[in-house]
């Protein structure tokens, strides 16, 4: 017998039995898999590749218990190296896309399910997933036409794998300001899906935007009855209740969301603001804090907690985490040094507080409040003309600002300049007659007595 005929009767039998051997473990590993037992899958397809490295199956099967152990790089890894060998297999496409996406690596999502509407036409899957990398990508009118697509699809087979197509499609018309389209298949989607949550919420953000507060409060309500779990819906009803002025019921929403998730700094955030505008200024120092301490490098927590140490009077303190604000944020700096502008103003310290407004100014030269601020400077040093001066210029700015009208008011009354300030009381009325309303009717009651005394 030749050499090399030999070679190959004992190369045979090893050959065989490596794949054998690699078939048993993966065979073994398919049972564990079905029985949710992925850990011990996951050895048996190991020992199966360690085995025969070109035993495709396993690879794949490996794969998907990855992905149930949502390790999603490992999962891709696997499907990378069986897609070598079928670069079309559709199952793995799709779940070498779902395994991007999840790691919301949208474009190389969006290249496999593309590659598989290519090989298999109008695949329902595919359009859904392209949509919604679409969406992501904030490609709103692409994501419109694959959801378009899938629901004409579904529609015309009568099968509906993706029933929640609708709401995507309403989602991606909101983005793209379709909104009549988006509240028709918002319609549309509570037909499909009349318990799903989501779609009440999503068209709450919609009524949200639209200013439709009534109706963005009932959706949210409506979502947080199918799901009291779901913290964006108590949250959006509590920013919602604020723009309605129902603070406390505010601050009550925002208490159930912390409680939900205390560890996110928005809550605390939001709560403290609330409370500061109730004029409760400790309890909003305290939700203050502990944004911070969650996030300990947020630039304009350190702004927000400026504004109540003003209020509380702890000037000193405000200076330092104004100063913090500059340090941390170019954006936020022109507010920060105006504001800590103010509290030098507040202290005393007016050769502070000009050197700070007018950096405020020169950086950002439409920020009404540092030309009130500086017009308040003006004021404290009795430079009457140029103070007025300044407030005029605030008000050119920002004409609905409240504040300016609310320092001027007292400043035209010290001056005897009654008509004027009766002008700045109407102006400050018209546009809010509830702010500061017990020293605004105080100054009107002078404001009047003085001006039929004049007649």
């Amino acid at each position: 017998m030749r050499l090399s005929s030999l070679v190959l009767l004992i190369l045979t039998p090893i050959c065989f039995l490596q794949a054998q051997g690699a078939r048993d473990f993966y065979l073994q590993g398919e049972d564990l898999l079905k029985q949710n037992q992925f850990q011990s899958a996951l050895l048996k397809f190991n020992k199966s590749v360690e085995v025969d490295s070109n035993f495709d199956p396993a690879f794949y099967a490996r794969a998907r218990t990855y992905m149930e152990l949502q390790k999603w790089r490992s999962a891709i890894k696997d499907l990378d190296r069986f897609l070598q060998t079928d670069p079309f297999h559709l199952d793995a496409l799709l779940n070498r896309g779902k395994c991007k996406w999840e790691l919301k690596a949208y474009e190389d999502a969006l290249l496999d399910y593309q590659k598989i509407a290519q090989k298999y036409i109008s695949h329902k899957s595919a359009n859904y997933y392209q949509g919604l990398c679409f969406y992501h990508l904030g490609k709103y009118k692409e994501s419109v036409a694959r959801l378009k697509e899938l629901i004409e699809l579904s529609d015309r087979t009568k099968e509906w794998i993706h029933k929640d197509a609708w709401m995507h499609l309403a989602n991606a018309y909101r983005q793209n300001l379709e909104m009549e389209s988006a509240l028709q298949a918002y319609q549309m989607a509570l037909q499909m899906q009349a318990q799903n949550y989501e779609i009440f919420y999503n068209r709450g953000l919609l009524f949200f935007n639209q200013k439709k507060w009534e109706e963005a409060v009932q959706d949210f309500s409506r979502s947080i009855n199918l799901n009291p779990k779901h913290v964006s819906s108590i949250y959006f009803r509590a920013i919602t209740k604020r723009e309605q002025k129902k603070l406390p019921e505010a601050i009550s929403d925002l208490n159930e969301m912390i409680k939900l998730d205390n560890h996110s700094s928005l809550g605390y955030i939001t709560r403290g603001f609330t409370f500061a505008e109730i004029n409760k200024y400790k309890e909003a120092l305290q939700d203050f804090d502990k944004a911070l301490d969650i996030a300990p490098d947020d630039a304009a927590t350190y702004t927000r907690r400026g504004f109540v140490m003003v209020e509380l009077g702890e000037y000193q303190k405000a200076i330092s985490d104004f100063s913090k604000t500059i340090k941390l944020s170019e954006t936020l700096a022109p507010f920060a040094y105006n504001n800590r502008g103010n509290a030098y103003r507040l202290m005393g310290k007016l050769e502070e507080a000009m050197e700070d407004i007018d950096r405020a100014i020169s950086l950002d030269s439409t920020n009404a409040w540092a030309f009130m601020n500086k017009a308040l400077v003006l004021q404290n040093e009795n430079k009457t003309q140029e103070s007025l001066a300044f407030y005029e210029k605030a008000l050119k700015i920002n004409d609905q600002l409240l504040q300016i009208y609310y320092n001027r008011i007292p400043f035209f009354l010290r001056l005897k300049r009654y008509e004027e300030a009766w002008k700045d009381i109407q102006s400050l009325q018209k546009i809010d007659g509830t702010y500061k309303e017990k020293e605004v009717s105080k100054w009107e009651i002078t404001t009047k007595k003085f001006l039929n005394a004049k007649n």
